[in-house]
């Protein structure tokens, strides 16, 4: 839905300016679609391939080991324009993140304009004003959420103005209807205004700034590849944008496969710190892995979740219970065509290492407790 990836609407010129002066990961994939889903993969590192429920909200593996804890001597911050009281998200991040401070409904003096709690454009504002009060250094998540629905352009609009546009257009450019259009484009400029007062603040220079989504959604649209449409992929896939002017050089474009696993450990190793990683998250910044990049998808989640495997020019998808089986082509003249039958090696390796995952996100929730991770550790 980005301008930056090709929508021909141009919902997003103050991300895609960002974009062009950072480092822009053009094959970002979550692990899963669902906010609760993907707050559990950037926080344990572990994809959530619960089925029914959400991992946050089963019992035994409410205790998880984070990479957020050790940035140590960092403040911990969480923002969220409404309540944490969903999904058992509360008691993820309350039970395993060491001395963090939750903003949350309540917390702010911008008032509430839907369920979502308060603006984005009023999240980032009061953002800004704790960052501005906390000792550095600090880390910090702002979750935002005005491009759900009910897509709510607040009175409070800081000169945005909504674009007239017909629903049909909207629905072609891959937007539901006009209103998440504008509500999309209320983010970008929400995004526009922090930035623009970030840069008068004293933290801004010493700051890294990640921009991702959260998960994407089924779409159509011209711009979208043939592969990633067959694969079904724009579920997963969002940008993931790197951004920090003065420490780290601007205008890449990255075009290897990276996951939200991996948000956690190029955080830290971008921070300089040490940390000790137990999920399945790798650098984005380490040469070591170079171009052997794969990223793992678990939707669809019933009793047989439909699990996949994301690569360079193939995308690997099949259900839990071994059917459906899919090897669909990402790019050149075979774009979005099953090669299952065509290439039997590549399937197997692909539907291989893509089921020794699924087990292993499977199990590690259960033995990431963070003592446990700390004696490994030792």
């Amino acid at each position: 839905k980005t301008g930056v990836f090709g929508n021909q609407l141009d919902p997003t010129p103050r991300f895609d300016a960002l974009a062009r002066e950072g480092t822009l990961y053009t094959r970002f994939f979550t692990p899963t679609w669902g906010t609760a889903r993907s707050v559990w993969a950037t926080v344990t590192g572990l994809p959530d391939v619960e089925t029914h429920l959400t991992a946050t909200r089963n019992p035994l593996i409410v205790s998880q080991h984070t990479i957020l804890n050790d940035f140590a001597g960092y403040e911990k911050l969480y923002f969220l324009g409404g309540s944490l009281s969903w999904a058992n998200i509360r008691g993820l991040l309350a039970a395993n993140v060491e001395g963090l401070r939750i903003h949350e409904e309540g917390s702010y003096a911008a008032p509430s304009v839907d369920v979502w709690g308060i603006s984005d454009l009023d999240l980032f504002a009061e953002a800004s004003r704790v960052f501005s009060t906390t000792r550095p250094p600090f880390v910090a998540i702002v979750q935002t959420s005005g491009s759900h629905r009910p897509y709510t352009i607040p009175a409070n609009r800081g000169g945005f103005a909504s674009r007239p546009v017909a629903d049909a257009v909207a629905r072609r450019n891959g937007f539901v209807s006009a209103d998440e259009y504008n509500a999309f484009r209320f983010l970008d400029h929400a995004i526009g205004a922090f930035i623009d007062g970030a840069r008068r603040e004293s933290w801004f220079a010493d700051t890294i700034f990640l921009f991702y989504g959260d998960h994407g959604l089924p779409a159509s649209a011209p711009h979208i590849p043939a592969g990633d449409a067959a694969a079904g992929l724009t579920h997963f896939h969002v940008p993931l944008l790197v951004w920090a002017p003065g420490l780290l050089p601007g205008g890449r474009r990255v075009d290897t496969v990276a996951s939200e696993l991996d948000v956690l450990p190029t955080a830290a190793s971008l921070a300089g710190v040490a940390y000790v990683n137990s999920g399945f998250g790798r650098d984005l910044l380490d040469p070591a892995f170079g171009d052997a990049r794969l990223a793992f998808t678990v939707g669809d989640q019933s009793s047989s979740p439909r699990l996949g495997l994301i690569g360079a020019d193939r995308a690997f998808g099949m259900f839990a219970d071994g059917t459906g089986k899919r090897l669909t082509a990402l790019g050149g003249a075979a774009a979005g065509a099953d090669l299952l039958a065509r290439e039997p090696e590549t399937a197997t390796r692909m539907e291989s290492l893509c089921r020794a995952l699924y087990e292993t996100a499977r199990y590690l929730p259960y033995a990431n407790a963070p003592a446990a991770v700390r004696a490994a550790a030792r």
